[in-house]
């Protein structure tokens, strides 16, 4: 009986500590009086902005915050805000060169040696990822 209550004991602490350690640093910095007073002129300008407009524009508004927000969502499923650059028709020549050259390379491979450049593959896109989600939580 000791020992299941103890148990239980065990598992109710690691279980608030796994949920404390989730829920992350949630203070919240301090503004300064100047900060808030220039946040508050700024509310205000965008009021009597608002307060302006015609109906119109207000609509021409709300499409243009609606098409902005669609964007953002969409950049966001492809994966961020990762751009691409447009590749000139030699940079394409190139890049289907050495897909060519890659794929014939494989294909020369044994079963063996696909494996384990498989295995090395998938660890390189852990270790990418990993640094990424890195870099996202430092910001």
């Amino acid at each position: 009986m000791n020992k299941l209550l103890a148990a239980l004991f065990a598992g109710a602490f690691a279980f608030t500590m796994a949920s404390a350690m989730a829920q992350g640093d949630k203070t919240v910095t301090p503004t300064t009086p100047e900060e808030q007073a220039k946040k508050k002129a700024d509310r205000e300008a965008g009021k009597a902005a608002k307060g302006k407009m015609t109906a119109e524009e207000k609509k021409a508004a709300r499409k243009a915050s609606s098409a902005e927000k669609q964007k953002q969502e969409k950049e966001m499923e492809k994966g961020g805000e990762q751009t691409k650059t447009p590749t000139t028709p030699e940079e394409q020549a190139k890049m289907k060169a050495d897909r060519a050259a890659a794929k014939a390379e494989k294909s020369k491979m044994t079963a063996e040696e696909k494996k384990a450049a498989k295995k090395a593959s998938s660890a390189e896109k852990q270790k990418q990822e990993k640094e990424m989600e890195k870099g996202q939580k430092a910001q």
